[in-house]
Protein backbone atom coordinates (compact mmCIF):
# COMPACT_ATOMS: atom_id res chain seq x y z
CA UNK A 1 0.00 0.00 0.00
CA UNK A 2 1.14 3.27 -0.71
CA UNK A 3 2.55 6.23 1.74
CA UNK A 4 2.06 9.39 -0.13
CA UNK A 5 2.96 11.70 2.80
CA UNK A 6 6.66 11.16 3.96
CA UNK A 7 7.34 10.64 7.75
CA UNK A 8 9.23 14.44 7.29
CA UNK A 9 6.13 15.66 5.76
CA UNK A 10 3.72 14.37 8.37
CA UNK A 11 6.17 15.26 11.19
CA UNK A 12 5.72 19.16 9.44
CA UNK A 13 2.40 19.48 9.19
CA UNK A 14 1.92 17.99 12.60
CA UNK A 15 4.66 20.39 14.48
CA UNK A 16 2.55 23.22 12.35
CA UNK A 17 -0.81 22.09 13.71
CA UNK A 18 0.30 21.97 17.20
CA UNK A 19 1.79 25.32 16.94
CA UNK A 20 -0.83 26.95 15.63
CA UNK A 21 -3.86 24.52 17.36
CA UNK A 22 -2.50 25.56 20.42
CA UNK A 23 -3.69 29.43 20.30
CA UNK A 24 -7.22 30.79 20.00
CA UNK A 25 -6.32 32.39 17.12
CA UNK A 26 -6.00 29.22 14.82
CA UNK A 27 -5.10 30.51 11.32
CA UNK A 28 -4.00 29.03 8.40
CA UNK A 29 -2.38 30.52 4.97
CA UNK A 30 -3.57 30.61 1.36
CA UNK A 31 -6.21 28.93 -0.45
CA UNK A 32 -8.63 29.92 -3.03
CA UNK A 33 -10.26 33.15 -3.78
CA UNK A 34 -13.27 34.07 -1.91
CA UNK A 35 -15.05 34.20 -5.55
CA UNK A 36 -13.70 30.92 -6.78
CA UNK A 37 -16.98 28.03 -7.73
CA UNK A 38 -17.76 25.65 -5.58
CA UNK A 39 -18.83 22.17 -6.57
CA UNK A 40 -20.01 19.33 -4.29
CA UNK A 41 -21.65 20.84 -1.38
CA UNK A 42 -22.69 19.34 1.60
CA UNK A 43 -21.05 16.01 1.39
CA UNK A 44 -17.77 14.57 2.78
CA UNK A 45 -16.04 16.53 -0.32
CA UNK A 46 -16.15 20.04 -1.11
CA UNK A 47 -14.52 21.64 -4.53
CA UNK A 48 -13.67 25.56 -4.03
CA UNK A 49 -11.49 26.95 -7.42
CA UNK A 50 -8.70 24.31 -7.28
CA UNK A 51 -8.70 23.37 -3.91
CA UNK A 52 -10.86 20.53 -2.31
CA UNK A 53 -11.90 20.24 0.59
CA UNK A 54 -12.17 17.20 2.93
CA UNK A 55 -13.46 15.54 6.02
CA UNK A 56 -10.11 14.15 7.03
CA UNK A 57 -11.66 10.49 8.57
CA UNK A 58 -14.43 8.84 10.35
CA UNK A 59 -14.21 9.74 14.04
CA UNK A 60 -16.50 9.60 17.10
CA UNK A 61 -19.15 11.22 19.01
CA UNK A 62 -16.86 11.26 22.00
CA UNK A 63 -13.69 12.40 20.86
CA UNK A 64 -11.91 15.44 22.65
CA UNK A 65 -13.37 17.89 20.00
CA UNK A 66 -11.98 21.48 21.96
CA UNK A 67 -11.19 23.40 18.54
CA UNK A 68 -7.90 23.17 18.26
CA UNK A 69 -7.42 19.60 19.46
CA UNK A 70 -8.50 17.08 16.41
CA UNK A 71 -7.25 15.76 13.45
CA UNK A 72 -9.34 12.62 12.58
CA UNK A 73 -12.40 14.52 11.60
CA UNK A 74 -11.21 17.58 10.83
CA UNK A 75 -11.70 19.22 8.32
CA UNK A 76 -8.53 19.67 5.58
CA UNK A 77 -7.65 21.57 2.36
CA UNK A 78 -5.77 20.27 -0.38
CA UNK A 79 -4.93 21.90 -3.33
CA UNK A 80 -5.64 19.66 -6.57
CA UNK A 81 -2.70 20.82 -8.93
CA UNK A 82 -0.01 19.89 -5.66
CA UNK A 83 -1.95 17.45 -3.46
CA UNK A 84 1.31 17.15 -1.00
CA UNK A 85 -0.13 20.86 -0.37
CA UNK A 86 -2.21 20.09 2.41
CA UNK A 87 -3.57 21.35 5.90
CA UNK A 88 -6.14 21.46 8.67
CA UNK A 89 -8.23 24.15 8.25
CA UNK A 90 -11.20 23.15 10.89
CA UNK A 91 -9.51 21.32 13.57
CA UNK A 92 -12.68 19.98 15.23
CA UNK A 93 -14.69 16.61 14.39
CA UNK A 94 -17.12 17.24 11.74
CA UNK A 95 -19.61 14.33 12.23
CA UNK A 96 -23.64 13.69 12.17
CA UNK A 97 -25.84 10.49 12.22
CA UNK A 98 -27.62 12.11 9.17
CA UNK A 99 -25.93 10.14 6.36
CA UNK A 100 -26.98 12.82 3.49
CA UNK A 101 -25.57 15.47 5.44
CA UNK A 102 -21.93 17.08 5.21
CA UNK A 103 -19.99 20.57 5.25
CA UNK A 104 -20.65 23.25 3.26
CA UNK A 105 -18.77 26.82 1.61
CA UNK A 106 -20.22 29.67 0.82
CA UNK A 107 -17.94 32.87 0.02
CA UNK A 108 -15.46 32.28 2.32
CA UNK A 109 -16.96 30.56 5.14
CA UNK A 110 -17.23 27.02 6.19
CA UNK A 111 -20.76 25.97 7.57
CA UNK A 112 -20.35 22.63 9.73
CA UNK A 113 -21.98 20.00 12.24
CA UNK A 114 -19.96 18.45 15.32
CA UNK A 115 -20.72 16.56 17.91
CA UNK A 116 -21.81 18.38 20.61
CA UNK A 117 -19.82 20.02 23.33
CA UNK A 118 -23.25 21.21 25.50
CA UNK A 119 -22.79 19.48 29.02
CA UNK A 120 -25.93 18.15 31.32
CA UNK A 121 -25.95 19.32 35.58
CA UNK A 122 -23.70 16.75 36.00
CA UNK A 123 -20.65 18.01 33.45
CA UNK A 124 -20.81 15.06 31.22
CA UNK A 125 -21.29 16.06 27.77
CA UNK A 126 -24.10 15.55 25.53
CA UNK A 127 -23.02 13.54 22.42
CA UNK A 128 -26.29 13.28 21.15
CA UNK A 129 -26.69 16.60 20.95
CA UNK A 130 -25.12 18.35 17.58
CA UNK A 131 -23.64 21.85 17.17
CA UNK A 132 -23.89 23.92 14.11
CA UNK A 133 -20.81 26.13 13.58
CA UNK A 134 -19.44 28.90 10.86
CA UNK A 135 -15.89 29.36 10.50
CA UNK A 136 -13.82 31.68 8.04
CA UNK A 137 -11.70 29.93 5.49
CA UNK A 138 -8.48 30.59 7.08
CA UNK A 139 -10.29 28.20 10.48
CA UNK A 140 -10.46 32.07 12.61
CA UNK A 141 -13.65 33.25 14.16
CA UNK A 142 -15.19 29.69 14.45
CA UNK A 143 -18.41 30.31 16.10
CA UNK A 144 -21.17 28.07 17.06
CA UNK A 145 -25.14 28.98 15.59
CA UNK A 146 -27.23 26.69 17.13
CA UNK A 147 -27.52 23.06 19.03
CA UNK A 148 -30.16 20.67 17.78
CA UNK A 149 -31.15 17.75 20.83
CA UNK A 150 -30.55 14.77 17.94
CA UNK A 151 -27.94 14.43 16.09
CA UNK A 152 -29.73 12.52 13.27
CA UNK A 153 -31.88 15.33 12.34
CA UNK A 154 -31.77 15.98 8.04
CA UNK A 155 -30.48 19.16 7.56
CA UNK A 156 -29.29 21.43 4.27
CA UNK A 157 -27.53 24.86 4.89
CA UNK A 158 -28.47 27.24 1.84
CA UNK A 159 -27.73 30.86 0.49
CA UNK A 160 -30.31 32.93 -0.20
CA UNK A 161 -30.24 36.69 -1.34
CA UNK A 162 -26.79 36.94 0.01
CA UNK A 163 -27.15 35.22 3.31
CA UNK A 164 -26.76 32.14 4.55
CA UNK A 165 -29.60 29.72 6.52
CA UNK A 166 -29.46 26.41 8.25
CA UNK A 167 -32.94 24.12 7.58
CA UNK A 168 -33.43 21.44 9.43
CA UNK A 169 -36.27 18.87 10.07
CA UNK A 170 -37.29 18.26 14.20
CA UNK A 171 -38.75 14.90 13.52
CA UNK A 172 -39.14 14.20 16.90
CA UNK A 173 -41.80 17.04 17.40
CA UNK A 174 -42.61 17.34 13.62
CA UNK A 175 -41.18 20.55 12.74
CA UNK A 176 -39.58 22.10 10.31
CA UNK A 177 -36.74 25.39 11.25
CA UNK A 178 -35.42 27.68 9.34
CA UNK A 179 -31.58 29.19 11.12
CA UNK A 180 -29.90 32.37 10.23
CA UNK A 181 -26.24 31.50 10.55
CA UNK A 182 -25.39 35.13 11.15
CA UNK A 183 -26.92 35.88 14.23
CA UNK A 184 -28.89 32.28 15.18
CA UNK A 185 -32.69 33.22 15.02
CA UNK A 186 -34.57 29.89 14.51
CA UNK A 187 -38.56 30.30 13.66
CA UNK A 188 -40.48 27.48 12.60
CA UNK A 189 -41.63 27.13 8.72
CA UNK A 190 -43.21 23.66 8.58
CA UNK A 191 -45.21 21.71 11.29
CA UNK A 192 -48.28 20.22 9.88
CA UNK A 193 -47.89 17.43 8.16
CA UNK A 194 -47.83 13.70 7.35
CA UNK A 195 -44.79 11.40 6.26
CA UNK A 196 -41.52 12.53 6.62
CA UNK A 197 -40.59 15.71 4.71
CA UNK A 198 -37.72 15.75 2.28
CA UNK A 199 -35.27 18.78 1.51
CA UNK A 200 -35.09 19.16 -1.88
CA UNK A 201 -31.80 20.36 -4.07
CA UNK A 202 -33.98 23.38 -5.19
CA UNK A 203 -34.72 24.80 -1.56
CA UNK A 204 -37.56 23.66 -1.13
CA UNK A 205 -39.45 21.36 1.51
CA UNK A 206 -41.59 19.19 0.08
CA UNK A 207 -44.15 16.26 1.95
CA UNK A 208 -47.73 15.93 3.00
CA UNK A 209 -50.83 16.49 4.74
CA UNK A 210 -53.42 14.40 5.58
CA UNK A 211 -56.98 15.37 5.37
CA UNK A 212 -59.67 13.72 7.73
CA UNK A 213 -63.71 13.95 7.72
CA UNK A 214 -63.26 15.05 11.53
CA UNK A 215 -60.01 17.15 11.93
CA UNK A 216 -60.08 17.47 15.73
CA UNK A 217 -60.51 13.65 16.58
CA UNK A 218 -58.17 12.97 13.29
CA UNK A 219 -60.37 10.01 12.35
CA UNK A 220 -61.53 8.77 9.53
CA UNK A 221 -58.23 9.58 7.05
CA UNK A 222 -59.90 10.70 3.73
CA UNK A 223 -57.00 11.79 1.16
CA UNK A 224 -53.53 13.70 1.72
CA UNK A 225 -52.80 17.16 0.12
CA UNK A 226 -49.39 16.91 -2.08
CA UNK A 227 -47.31 20.29 -1.22
CA UNK A 228 -44.23 22.33 -0.58
CA UNK A 229 -42.75 25.38 0.68
CA UNK A 230 -39.45 27.16 0.42
CA UNK A 231 -36.78 26.63 3.06
CA UNK A 232 -36.71 30.57 3.51
CA UNK A 233 -40.50 29.79 4.62
CA UNK A 234 -43.82 31.74 3.39
CA UNK A 235 -46.70 30.73 1.80
CA UNK A 236 -47.34 26.15 1.29
CA UNK A 237 -47.94 25.83 -2.02
CA UNK A 238 -50.30 22.69 -3.49
CA UNK A 239 -47.97 20.54 -5.68
CA UNK A 240 -49.95 21.58 -9.43
CA UNK A 241 -49.66 20.50 -12.92
CA UNK A 242 -49.50 23.57 -15.97
CA UNK A 243 -53.31 23.03 -16.09
CA UNK A 244 -53.94 23.80 -12.56
CA UNK A 245 -55.22 20.68 -11.15
CA UNK A 246 -53.26 19.05 -8.08
CA UNK A 247 -51.82 15.83 -8.02
CA UNK A 248 -53.80 14.52 -5.01
CA UNK A 249 -57.03 16.11 -6.59
CA UNK A 250 -58.74 15.84 -3.10
CA UNK A 251 -59.34 11.98 -4.26
CA UNK A 252 -55.77 10.36 -4.00
CA UNK A 253 -53.90 8.70 -1.34
CA UNK A 254 -49.93 9.96 -2.01
CA UNK A 255 -46.68 8.99 -0.51
CA UNK A 256 -43.47 10.59 -1.47
CA UNK A 257 -40.79 8.38 -2.61
CA UNK A 258 -37.98 10.76 -3.48
CA UNK A 259 -37.15 14.40 -5.23
CA UNK A 260 -34.74 14.88 -7.78
CA UNK A 261 -33.52 17.26 -10.07
CA UNK A 262 -32.28 15.98 -13.34
CA UNK A 263 -31.18 19.24 -16.06
CA UNK A 264 -32.31 21.69 -13.61
CA UNK A 265 -36.03 20.60 -13.23
CA UNK A 266 -37.02 18.96 -10.22
CA UNK A 267 -39.17 15.52 -10.72
CA UNK A 268 -41.14 14.34 -7.63
CA UNK A 269 -41.38 10.21 -7.60
CA UNK A 270 -44.40 8.80 -5.24
CA UNK A 271 -46.72 6.16 -4.99
CA UNK A 272 -50.39 6.72 -5.45
CA UNK A 273 -53.80 5.13 -5.11
CA UNK A 274 -57.73 6.09 -5.13
CA UNK A 275 -58.42 6.85 -1.26
CA UNK A 276 -60.99 5.44 0.59
CA UNK A 277 -64.06 6.94 2.03
CA UNK A 278 -65.00 8.85 -0.62
CA UNK A 279 -67.95 9.32 -3.30
CA UNK A 280 -65.99 9.12 -6.56
CA UNK A 281 -65.01 5.97 -8.30
CA UNK A 282 -61.99 4.20 -7.18
CA UNK A 283 -59.61 4.17 -10.38
CA UNK A 284 -56.24 2.65 -8.44
CA UNK A 285 -56.99 0.67 -6.23
CA UNK A 286 -53.83 -0.17 -5.48
CA UNK A 287 -50.79 2.23 -5.27
CA UNK A 288 -48.41 2.65 -8.51
CA UNK A 289 -45.40 4.54 -8.88
CA UNK A 290 -45.82 8.15 -10.67
CA UNK A 291 -42.87 10.32 -11.81
CA UNK A 292 -44.10 14.28 -11.95
CA UNK A 293 -41.83 17.22 -12.96
CA UNK A 294 -42.79 20.29 -12.34
CA UNK A 295 -44.33 22.50 -14.69
CA UNK A 296 -45.66 19.79 -16.94
CA UNK A 297 -49.34 19.33 -17.71
CA UNK A 298 -49.71 15.90 -16.12
CA UNK A 299 -47.88 13.25 -14.25
CA UNK A 300 -46.39 9.70 -15.14
CA UNK A 301 -47.35 6.63 -14.37
CA UNK A 302 -43.71 4.72 -13.74
CA UNK A 303 -44.69 1.23 -12.97
CA UNK A 304 -48.07 0.05 -14.61
CA UNK A 305 -50.78 -2.04 -12.86
CA UNK A 306 -50.57 -3.86 -16.35
CA UNK A 307 -47.23 -5.07 -16.12
CA UNK A 308 -46.76 -8.92 -14.71
CA UNK A 309 -43.64 -6.56 -12.47
CA UNK A 310 -45.78 -3.72 -11.82
CA UNK A 311 -44.93 -3.10 -8.39
CA UNK A 312 -42.52 -5.25 -7.23
CA UNK A 313 -39.32 -3.53 -7.98
CA UNK A 314 -37.84 -2.14 -4.71
CA UNK A 315 -35.10 -0.18 -3.52
CA UNK A 316 -35.39 1.93 -6.72
CA UNK A 317 -32.37 4.31 -8.10
CA UNK A 318 -34.26 6.67 -10.19
CA UNK A 319 -31.90 7.82 -13.51
CA UNK A 320 -34.53 10.23 -14.94
CA UNK A 321 -37.95 11.08 -14.86
CA UNK A 322 -38.81 7.98 -16.84
CA UNK A 323 -35.69 5.38 -15.79
CA UNK A 324 -34.28 3.75 -13.08
CA UNK A 325 -32.44 0.63 -11.48
CA UNK A 326 -34.80 -1.56 -9.01
CA UNK A 327 -34.41 -5.16 -7.32
CA UNK A 328 -36.65 -7.47 -8.87
CA UNK A 329 -36.36 -11.24 -8.02
CA UNK A 330 -33.07 -10.32 -6.18
CA UNK A 331 -31.42 -9.15 -9.11
CA UNK A 332 -30.59 -5.90 -10.03
CA UNK A 333 -32.85 -4.21 -13.42
CA UNK A 334 -32.64 -1.44 -15.12
CA UNK A 335 -35.96 -0.28 -16.11
CA UNK A 336 -36.96 2.27 -18.66
CA UNK A 337 -40.67 3.23 -19.35
CA UNK A 338 -41.92 4.79 -22.55
CA UNK A 339 -45.28 6.32 -23.48
CA UNK A 340 -47.50 6.79 -26.48
CA UNK A 341 -50.97 8.84 -26.53
CA UNK A 342 -51.43 8.01 -22.44
CA UNK A 343 -48.82 8.76 -19.89
CA UNK A 344 -50.98 6.81 -17.23
CA UNK A 345 -50.47 3.51 -19.54
CA UNK A 346 -46.39 2.65 -19.98
CA UNK A 347 -44.63 0.39 -21.74
CA UNK A 348 -41.53 -1.21 -19.78
CA UNK A 349 -38.35 -2.29 -20.99
CA UNK A 350 -37.09 -3.91 -18.34
CA UNK A 351 -33.36 -5.96 -18.48
CA UNK A 352 -32.02 -7.92 -15.99
CA UNK A 353 -28.54 -6.62 -14.82
CA UNK A 354 -27.25 -8.76 -12.34
CA UNK A 355 -27.22 -10.47 -8.57
CA UNK A 356 -28.52 -7.04 -6.51
CA UNK A 357 -25.26 -5.05 -5.66
CA UNK A 358 -24.75 -3.89 -1.87
CA UNK A 359 -25.46 -0.46 -2.97
CA UNK A 360 -25.04 1.35 -6.19
CA UNK A 361 -23.23 4.14 -5.68
CA UNK A 362 -21.72 6.50 -9.28
CA UNK A 363 -23.83 6.49 -12.26
CA UNK A 364 -21.63 7.70 -14.98
CA UNK A 365 -22.81 7.66 -19.23
CA UNK A 366 -23.39 3.81 -19.77
CA UNK A 367 -21.70 2.82 -16.57
CA UNK A 368 -22.95 2.55 -12.65
CA UNK A 369 -20.51 1.78 -9.70
CA UNK A 370 -21.34 -0.40 -7.09
CA UNK A 371 -20.00 -2.31 -4.00
CA UNK A 372 -20.51 -5.85 -3.82
CA UNK A 373 -21.24 -7.56 -0.07
CA UNK A 374 -17.44 -6.94 0.21
CA UNK A 375 -17.57 -3.53 0.24
CA UNK A 376 -15.34 -3.69 -2.96
CA UNK A 377 -15.58 -1.46 -5.93
CA UNK A 378 -16.86 -2.56 -9.35
CA UNK A 379 -18.47 -1.02 -12.20
CA UNK A 380 -21.27 -2.65 -14.62
CA UNK A 381 -22.54 -1.78 -18.15
CA UNK A 382 -26.52 -1.32 -18.07
CA UNK A 383 -27.12 0.42 -21.72
CA UNK A 384 -25.68 0.31 -24.95
CA UNK A 385 -23.58 -2.84 -26.72
CA UNK A 386 -22.97 -5.72 -24.89
CA UNK A 387 -24.59 -5.78 -21.67
CA UNK A 388 -25.72 -8.72 -20.26
CA UNK A 389 -26.56 -11.27 -17.37
CA UNK A 390 -23.76 -11.00 -15.40
CA UNK A 391 -21.92 -9.40 -12.81
CA UNK A 392 -19.60 -5.81 -13.14
CA UNK A 393 -16.31 -5.86 -13.51
CA UNK A 394 -13.30 -5.00 -10.06
CA UNK A 395 -12.21 -1.62 -10.34
CA UNK A 396 -10.27 -2.14 -7.51
CA UNK A 397 -10.72 -4.39 -4.39
CA UNK A 398 -7.15 -3.28 -2.22
CA UNK A 399 -9.24 -1.02 0.18
CA UNK A 400 -12.88 -1.58 1.39
CA UNK A 401 -15.38 1.53 1.45
CA UNK A 402 -16.81 2.70 4.03
CA UNK A 403 -20.14 3.81 3.45
CA UNK A 404 -21.44 3.82 7.15
CA UNK A 405 -20.86 7.84 7.52
CA UNK A 406 -21.18 10.06 4.56
CA UNK A 407 -20.84 8.55 0.61
CA UNK A 408 -17.68 8.14 -1.38
CA UNK A 409 -17.80 10.98 -4.29
CA UNK A 410 -16.72 10.75 -7.54
CA UNK A 411 -14.47 13.78 -9.13
CA UNK A 412 -12.26 14.81 -11.16
CA UNK A 413 -11.92 11.58 -12.34
CA UNK A 414 -10.80 10.15 -8.79
CA UNK A 415 -13.16 8.32 -6.19
CA UNK A 416 -12.61 9.70 -2.59
CA UNK A 417 -14.07 7.15 0.40
CA UNK A 418 -13.48 7.21 3.63
CA UNK A 419 -11.97 3.34 4.28
CA UNK A 420 -12.77 0.15 5.94
CA UNK A 421 -10.35 -1.97 7.58
CA UNK A 422 -6.86 -1.64 6.61
CA UNK A 423 -4.09 -0.15 7.76
CA UNK A 424 -5.75 3.04 8.59
CA UNK A 425 -9.20 2.73 8.70
CA UNK A 426 -12.06 5.47 8.43
CA UNK A 427 -9.44 7.65 7.26
CA UNK A 428 -9.51 9.17 3.06
CA UNK A 429 -8.21 7.74 0.58
CA UNK A 430 -9.02 8.37 -3.31
CA UNK A 431 -8.58 5.82 -6.22
CA UNK A 432 -7.80 7.46 -9.78
CA UNK A 433 -10.81 5.84 -11.75
CA UNK A 434 -8.94 5.40 -15.62
CA UNK A 435 -6.81 2.49 -13.41
CA UNK A 436 -3.90 4.65 -14.59
CA UNK A 437 -2.32 4.15 -10.27
CA UNK A 438 -2.28 0.65 -9.36
CA UNK A 439 -2.80 1.76 -5.44
CA UNK A 440 -5.20 3.91 -3.91
CA UNK A 441 -3.62 7.13 -2.35
CA UNK A 442 -4.25 8.14 1.30
CA UNK A 443 -4.76 11.58 0.90
CA UNK A 444 -6.02 12.26 4.76
CA UNK A 445 -3.37 14.20 6.95
CA UNK A 446 -3.00 11.01 10.16
CA UNK A 447 -2.88 11.66 13.58
CA UNK A 448 -0.11 11.05 15.99
CA UNK A 449 -1.80 7.94 17.82
CA UNK A 450 -3.07 6.70 14.32
CA UNK A 451 0.94 6.51 12.19
CA UNK A 452 2.55 3.18 11.77
CA UNK A 453 6.10 2.10 11.01
CA UNK A 454 6.93 1.14 7.72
Amino acid sequence: MSRTLTKAALALLSLLFLLSGCSKDYRVEGGPPATAEVLYNGGMTVQKGDYLYFINGISTISAPNDYGTPVKGSIVRMNLNDPSDKVIVVPKVVLSSYNKGGFYIFGDKIYYTSPSMEKNKDGNRLTTYLDYFCVNFDGSGNRKIIHTTSNSFAYKFFEYEGKVYLIYVDSNNKKVYNVDAQNGTRRVILEDYTGTPILGDDNYVYYTKAVYKDEDLKTTYTYNLFKRISFIGGEEEDIKFAGGGTIAADRYSVTLSDVKVFNGKTTLFYTKKSATDISQPIDLPEMHLFSFTLGDQIDKKLLASSSTNSFDYTERYYLSPTSFFGVYNSNIWFVQATYGEDPHDPDLDAMELMPKPSQILHVDGDYFYYLDSNNNLFKKKFKGEGVSLAPGEEVFKEIKLDTSSLMPQFIGGYVYFFSSGDDYSGYVYRYKLDGSEEEAELVSILADEDKKED
